[in-house]
């Protein structure tokens, strides 16, 4: 028997590369030498000799020495790294069969035994021809199992199909009756749709019955307020009669007229939001022209005037119906006479012009709501019969001077290039209101000519925005000669932003005061 490990020469043959081929040989072969001459011993005392030193021990053995020393030196070539050696396909399958034809030649001495010489010739796989009936057999059989197999899926193919097609069929008939359904459903759903849609439009009917007034007190305004305020401007027209001769306040008289004609136009319009408009715009310039009248005239006079209002007020029972401006206007007059005491005739001119404006309103307020509105004369060629004014609730007034402290200035009379038509019905508002639109401002450079004659001071300018924020016009009403070239030339610079009125944008006018120090 071979050693473990060794191969036989049939097995050797039957592996299929050269370099394992050589050496399982070369394993042999020397194990065949060794047998045969054991007592060989290696170049190197110690050392076991190589196989190339066994066969040039016993060259005698082999027919062909040459070429079974070639042999070896290819099989070297695989078991170690040789360089500027190359060998060939040929040359390998060359070197195996030199290397078998020296094994036979050892086996072929006498001193090696029987069985070694059948161990190594002996193939245990058996012979080739029952191993390729064998390898014919089992592959028959794989074949055999592998259509067995192929069927068998083959059919669970053709029964999951059929399942498939079987639960398909289900879905398809439940997909119908879910059709049908939603169909069902949708009509329902159309019919009670449509029924909302009428019961929402009948209720938006109904709503829009009973919310229009409503929307167009909204959008024309509220007729009993404005019929308060239309009120106040009659007294304020009735109070003017007395000023029409006076040919200084001719231009404030001519924009009265076109204020009241235009806000009783809109009044019959029954546009009552624009119609309030023009009569607050009425008398605030009433308020103006009182201001003027305040500047030439004594404490005295105002304080008869204003207790002669003081008494038409209480003849129209405005303690009772206009009870908050009857009160105020009370203290506003007490003030004022203990300022007029006190020596500060301004103030007092003050507070007794804020307490007249109360009783005017005490008293338009509580005309109002007792009285039907009386035909007002002013000019024959202006003057309007108003509607009979339902009655109204107390509505404050917005004044130009309804601020604690107002300033009253003295404005000249305007020459005739100011009484100009086109600009009479430009809405006025006060300082106090203009400079809120103000978003950039520039203060004003004295001149050295003021600086070295010690000029300063302030100096009234009259303006008008146009609705698109931009300054328009603006002439000097009052103020030294040195500063007003100055005051204008800073009041150019600045920046406005629309006045909205009701939120649309309009033109409108006012008087400032520019300080140039």
């Amino acid at each position: 028997m071979l050693p473990p490990n060794f191969l036989t020469i049939p097995q050797i043959q039957r592996e299929r590369h050269a370099g394992s081929k050589l050496i399982h040989l070369t394993t042999l072969l020397e194990y065949v030498l060794k047998l045969y001459n054991p007592k060989v011993t290696g170049a190197e005392e110690g050392r076991e000799p190589k196989v190339g030193e066994r066969v040039l021990a016993d060259k005698q053995l082999f027919e062909n020495v040459k070429n079974v020393l070639w042999a070896l030196r290819v099989r070297n070539s695989f078991a170690h790294v040789m360089e500027h050696v190359e060998f060939t396909e040929r040359d390998h399958r060359n070197a195996v069969d030199y290397l078998i034809e020296a094994i036979g030649d050892v086996c072929r001495q006498p001193a090696i035994p029987y069985e070694i010489k059948q161990a190594i010739y002996h193939d245990p796989d058996g012979d080739l021809h029952g191993r390729q009936e064998t390898e014919e057999r089992q592959r028959r059989e794989q074949q055999a199992q592998l259509e067995r197999d192929r069927r068998t899926q083959a059919e669970q193919a053709r029964k999951l199909r059929a399942e498939e097609l079987r639960l398909e069929e289900a879905r398809r008939r439940q997909a119908q009756r879910e059709r049908a359904l939603e169909a069902r459903r949708a009509t329902r759903l159309s019919v009670f749709s449509g029924l909302r849609k009428l019961v929402v439009l009948a209720l938006l009917g109904i709503g829009g019955y009973a919310l229009y007034p409503t929307l167009i007190t909204l959008y024309k305004g509220d007729k009993p307020s404005a019929s308060v305020v239309r009120t106040a401007a009659e007294l304020a027209l009735k109070g003017l009669k007395e000023k029409r001769k006076q040919r200084e306040y001719g231009a404030l008289i001519n924009q009265i007229d076109a204020a009241w004609r235009d806000g009783e136009i809109e009044f019959r319009r029954g546009n009552y939001r624009r119609a309030e408009e023009k009569y607050r715009q009425l008398i605030g310039l009433w308020d103006g022209l009182n201001a003027q009248v305040a500047e030439t005239s004594g404490f005295e006079e105002l304080q008869a005037e204003v207790n002669a209002l003081r008494q038409a007020a209480r003849n129209a029972e405005a303690q009772q119906n206009a009870a908050d401006a009857w009160n105020q206007a009370e203290e506003l007059r007490r003030n004022a006479v203990t300022a007029s005491k006190n020596g500060n005739l301004q103030e007092a001119k003050n507070l007794i012009l804020q307490a007249r404006q109360q009783y005017e309103l005490a008293q338009a307020t509580a005309l109002s709501q007792t009285s039907e509105p009386e035909t007002i004369a002013g000019d024959d060629s202006n003057s309007v019969t108003p509607e009979t004014s339902p009655t109204a609730t107390q509505v404050p007034l917005q004044t130009p001077a309804a601020t604690a402290q107002p300033v009253v200035r003295k404005t000249p009379a305007p020459t005739p290039a100011t009484e100009n038509n086109g600009e009479d019905d430009t809405f006025t508002i006060e300082e106090k209101e203009f400079m809120r639109y103000v978003i950039r401002r520039v203060n004003p450079v004295i001149p050295p000519r003021a600086r070295s004659a010690g000029v300063s001071g302030p100096v009234v300018i009259e303006v008008w925005l146009s609705k698109h924020g931009h300054l328009s016009k603006a002439s000097v009403v009052e103020g030294d000669p040195l500063l007003r070239e100055p005051a204008l030339a800073a009041l150019r610079q600045w920046s406005f932003r629309p006045y909205q009125l009701d939120r649309v944008p309009t033109e409108v006018r006012s008087e400032i005061t520019i300080y140039v120090r």
